[in-house]
């Protein structure tokens, strides 16, 4: 099943949202046939968003690394363990392969995968 997402910028007042969010139209969670495919459906969603936010931290070291701002890298590699602890559903594989990405990150090899 592919995941939707509604971009926000076509819903007038809603400027302060993200971007990109998750589409719960009752229109389209009505399409799936049951409320455990719904659940599924909205957990994969959940994911999505994780994995975003974490690709943007890294994306933002990226960044530093390229503006050799090598303060800025160190506080940003620093500081992105414990912005992984906000993401209770990350296991500990997870976390230790997104700390890998940072650690990459800062020496310039980000490859955004």
């Amino acid at each position: 099943m592919m995941l939707w997402f509604a971009n926000v910028s076509d819903v007038p007042g809603l400027e302060a949202l993200p971007e990109w969010m998750p589409c719960t139209d009752c229109d389209y969670l009505r399409l799936l046939p049951t409320m455990r495919e719904r659940r599924k459906w909205l957990r994969k969603a959940k994911a999505e968003i994780t994995r975003r936010r974490i690709q943007e931290r890294l994306d933002e070291i990226a960044e530093a690394y390229d503006g050799e701002d090598a303060l800025m890298v160190t506080v940003l590699v620093e500081a992105f363990p414990k912005d992984l602890e906000r993401c209770k559903s990350l296991t500990p594989a997870q976390r230790r392969m997104w700390i890998s990405r940072a650690e990459e990150a800062a020496c310039g090899r980000n490859d955004n995968n």
